[in-house]
Parts: C-alpha cells; sequence; structure tokens
C-alpha cells in the first residue's frame, strides 16, 4: 500500500534526491525566423558538461564549479538558467513563485529579473536562486520562513529576498517548505519548516526558523539533497549523513527514529551519489553497486523483498547477483530506474518485481527518467518499449504527471498534464504527444539549467 503524504497541498519535489545534483542544459526553439537563427548559432554549443565562470575573487571553489547537462521537471512551476546567468520561470504563480508582482498562470517562459545567476532550485511555491557571488536570494512563499531572509514575508514582485548569516555559497537545495545550503568551506545551513527536524538542529521544540542555522557534526561536505521533510549530505570522505523525518528508516541509521543532528548513514563507505524518493533513499558507491533504504511496500529497495529496511540494503538482480556499474540512478515514488555503463536500463519496484529487471528492448541508453528512457540514437521509448514521435533527443527530465526532452540541436519538448501552463507550450491543454516549448518572442537563449517545484 502507498505511502500517503503530510499534506495533499505540498506536493512532492522532485529532485530525484536530491542530492545529487544534476545540472543542465536545455535550449528552446520558436518556429519564426529569428528563433530558428538562434538555434543554428547556438546550436554547436550544447555540451554535456559546462565550464562556468564565477567572479568570486574569494571562493576558488566556486571558480572552478562544473555542471552537467540536465533538465528536472516537477509539478506545478519551472525555472530555467541560461548560459548567461539570466532566470526564466513559467507554469503555477499561487503565491508568486515567479516574481511577477501577480499570481497570474504564465503559460510561456518570462523572465523573472536575474542575471548573475549559478544555480537555481524550488521549493512548494517558492523559488531559490544562487548568484554568482555566493549569495541566495528567493521570492514565492515564505510561511515557514523557507528564504532564510530573517522574515516570515512572502516576495512576489520582481525583488527577491536575500538569504542572511551565509556566504560563499556552492549548492543550494529545496524541500517541501525548507531550504539548505552548502558553502565553499563544507559547512550545511539551513532555514523554514523544522516540522520533523529537517534543518539539523534542535530549535525551540523544533519550531519553524527564518535564520538559517548551521548543522553541526559535519565535515568537507559536498553534495546536499533534500526530500520533503528530510536533508542528506555526502562528504568528501565518502561517508554520508541525514537529518529530519526518518518514520520508515529513510536515513539508513538503523532505526526509524527523526533525527535533529546529522546521523551517519550505517555500513555506506566510498559512496558518490544519492537520490532520495518519497520515503526511500539510493545511494552509489563508487564501484558502481546501488544501496537502498527506507519505504519498500512496492519493492522500490530492490532487495528481493516489500519489507522497509532501516539499514542499507545492496540492490540485486533477478539471479541475485549484485546490480553493478551504475552510472545514473532516477527514484520515483513508487519504483527505481538506473542506467549502467553500458547502456541498459534496470528497473524494480511498482508493477516491476523487486529485483531489478533488465529492459530487454532498450538498448544503448544514455538518459533515463521514471518513465521514459533516451538512446545514442536519440529515440525516446517508454519503459513499455513505445517510441515517441521526436527524434535527436539528448536529455529527459519527469515530474509528477509530465516530461521534459531537449534535443541535440537545442530544441525543447514537453508532454504531459498541463492545467496551470506547465508545459510552456502557450496553452493550458494536456498534451500525449510531445509539443515544442516557445516564448512569447523568441526561443530562451543558453539554458544550462531547469529545476521545478
Amino acid at each position: 500500500m502507498g505511502k500517503t503524504r503530510k499534506n495533499n497541498g505540498e506536493r512532492k519535489l522532485i529532485f530525484g534526491a536530491v542530492i545529487l545534483l544534476i545540472i543542465s542544459a536545455i535550449l528552446f526553439g520558436l518556429a519564426t525566423d529569428q528563433g530558428m537563427n538562434l538555434i543554428k548559432n547556438i546550436q554547436d554549443r550544447v555540451m554535456l558538461k559546462t565550464s562556468i565562470t564565477i567572479s568570486s575573487a574569494n571562493n576558488e571553489a566556486l571558480k572552478n564549479k562544473t555542471t552537467e547537462a540536465k533538465i528536472v521537471a516537477g509539478t506545478n512551476h519551472f525555472i530555467a538558467l541560461t548560459q548567461d546567468g539570466k532566470v526564466y520561470g513559467w507554469g503555477s504563480n499561487g503565491s508568486g513563485e515567479l516574481g511577477q508582482n501577480n499570481t497570474n498562470i504564465y503559460k510561456r517562459p518570462t523572465y523573472l529579473g536575474i542575471d548573475d545567476a549559478i544555480d537555481i532550485a524550488a521549493g512548494y511555491q517558492s523559488t531559490v536562486v544562487l548568484k554568482k557571488d555566493g549569495t541566495v536570494w528567493s521570492w514565492g512563499r515564505n510561511d515557514c520562513g523557507e528564504y532564510g531572509d530573517g522574515t516570515t514575508v512572502s516576495k512576489e514582485d520582481l525583488t527577491p529576498s536575500q538569504m542572511i548569516k551565509v556566504t560563499n555559497v556552492m549548492q543550494i537545495a529545496a524541500g517541501n517548505l525548507h531550504t539548505a545550503v552548502l558553502t565553499a568551506e563544507g559547512t550545511v545551513w539551513a532555514a523554514g519548516r523544522n516540522s520533523d527536524s529537517q534543518l539539523g538542529f534542535v530549535y525551540n521544540n523544533k519550531e519553524n526558523t527564518s535564520t538559517p542555522r548551521e548543522m553541526q557534526g559535519l565535515s568537507e561536505v559536498k553534495e546536499i539533497a533534500c526530500g520533503e521533510y528530510n536533508t542528506l549530505m555526502l562528504q568528501k570522505d565518502g561517508y554520508a549523513y541525514g537529518v529530519g523525518e526518518n518514520s520508515d528508516g529513510q536515513l539508513g541509521t538503523g532505526d526509524n527514529i527523526n533525527k535533529a543532528m546529522p546521523a551517519k548513514v550505517m555500513d555506506i563507505e566510498n559512496a558518490i551519489d544519492i537520490s532520495v524518493g518519497s520515503y526511500n533513499t539510493v545511494v552509489v558507491k563508487d564501484d558502481g553497486t546501488l544501496w537502498s533504504f527506507g519505504y519498500n511496500g512496492y519493492g522500490q529497495l530492490g532487495d528481493g523483498t516489500s519489507s522497509s529496511r532501516n539499514t542499507p540494503v545492496q540492490v540485486i538482480k533477478q539471479n541475485g547477483k549484485p546490480l553493478e556499474k551504475i552510472v545514473k540512478i532516477s527514484a520515483g515514488t513508487n519504483k527505481t530506474i538506473a542506467l549502467d555503463e553500458n547502456g541498459n536500463v534496470w528497473v524494480w519496484g511498482n508493477t516491476y518485481k523487486s529485483t531489478a529487471t533488465k529492459l530487454t528492448t532498450i538498448n544503448n541508453a544514455i538518459d533515463i527518467s521514471p518513465s521514459y528512457v533516451v538512446t545514442q540514437t536519440g529515440k525516446v521509448y517508454t519503459l513499455e518499449g513505445e517510441k515517441l514521435e521526436i527524434d535527436n533527443i539528448l536529455r529527459v527530465s519527469e515530474g509528477t504527471n509530465h516530461a521534459l526532452f531537449l534535443t541535440k540541436e537545442g530544441t525543447g519538448y514537453s508532454i504531459g498534464a498541463n492545467s496551470n501552463g506547465q508545459l510552456g507550450d502557450g496553452t493550458t491543454v494536456s498534451k500525449n504527444s510531445p509539443t515544442v516549448l516557445k516564448t512569447e518572442k523568441s526561443n530562451l537563449p543558453d539554458i544550462k539549467e531547469l529545476k521545478a517545484g
């Protein structure tokens, strides 16, 4: 039986774990001469890895930051980051998360007034931006103080509010109603909702806080990820830590007790990546093996059972041997998808078995999402093997009820639900076949990252 969210109004954040960050390059085409010319000029610059020049003289880590191309989609609003640091958004805007001084739905990508960003994140009805100077800015919903600006005042206009007390930020992550940031010094700070101690400290009997506080007991953190009600950290030494909700053992600490201070994930060394599902977590080790823990009602832990685990268990294949050589994972709500170094796709949980099953009808994959696979030839298939009518695809990202695709030429496509204009095609009509993303006057230039709330 599926897990019920604490608040049906608060949607599951896709960060696929959060952690984990994944960074992207998506370019949107427009069916005009201007748009076509722009695509022609920039299509050769679409790369899997992009070097970002940062101006912060006192931050060598930021200067050398490298990001991987990625597209991320969520439920109701979208935030896009261009190569030159401009931020765009579209979709739902009920709390002013698009920064337009209103609460209107925006059916096309709209400029949000920031032109020096290097990272973006989206919480529940809120938007978070990391600027080149290492400062963090937010707008949209702020009921729990998730901006970290010392207030609970929401911002709907184009003047975002700055997070206080924290500088030299390297990475940002957003949970349902909390925000976490990682500094160049390897420290982690958090603000917002603290109902399950997801901020990583005991504050006035778990009350929310609008002032960021540093998590204690961590050393040289290199990556962070936020679940709905928890936060996970990966240190440079390969150890993983978690705080917050642990009702199903999703922190992997050997018990089911929420953690107010960073607790080490048991039996995990040499971790290189983490993916966070709704109530489960998957870790990739440097040897390419997968380890998972948390809720397992659909077999999404991949250990051959449907028993939830509060310590890591190894993902195995149907023959009982370990799943190995994994290069990418995607933790969905009730199932998990993995891509190995040979281009094979493996899936477990939900309608599949409780051990990793190889998809024999799809080969040479280069990207995956919970429902779609992109192959080396640029084709897109559903997990059931049905081919979509688009070609030359480079990347896919999937939200709760829709997906985005990036072509090798730099054009963006979308498919699925569209009641809030989240497909970015200028309508609110849902689509069961891919439709091209468009702006009002021209295509978006050099989009390198997309995240959604």
